[in-house]
């Protein structure tokens, strides 16, 4: 019975070193913050009327280019309901005439924004340099 050990010693060493633990962390955390990238997300850039300023008179005999996006995700080209592929045509039709014409897509606050994009896209296939985007009113 000399192997045996009696609970009431009181040699009892049951202590936990949490220093490595501590340690570890502390280097995952400076891996972490090494390797971590920053990356800063790209966009376009829009530019925005200035309210003080005074719009610029424009010609009465020029045809516009008015295409409308509604909360439906109908398109509308002056007034008429017209598929997304017809847009390319109707815009260099009237831009063949007149290449300054300017070209107005009004779009719904519902609207679809990838159909508002494929609109400008397809605008700009036509032949429009610049595209003027403005929220249309229900």
């Amino acid at each position: 019975m000399r192997n045996r050990k009696s609970l009431s010693d009181g040699d009892d060493n049951n202590d936990i070193n949490i220093s490595p633990m501590i340690d570890m962390v502390f280097i995952l955390l400076i891996f972490f913050i090494v390797t971590t990238v920053f990356v800063e997300e790209s966009g376009f850039g829009v530019d925005r009327p200035n309210p003080v300023d005074q719009p610029e008179p424009q010609d009465e005999d020029k045809e516009n280019v008015n295409i409308r996006v509604d909360k439906n995700n109908q398109i509308f080209y002056n007034g008429e309901k017209v598929a997304l592929g017809s847009v390319r045509p109707k815009v260099s039709q009237v831009l063949a005439a007149d290449p300054e014409a300017p070209v107005v897509v009004e779009a719904q606050d519902a609207a679809n924004a990838g159909l508002v994009v494929s609109v400008m896209d397809e605008a700009r296939l036509g032949g429009a340099d610049i595209i003027s985007l403005s929220s249309a009113t229900d």
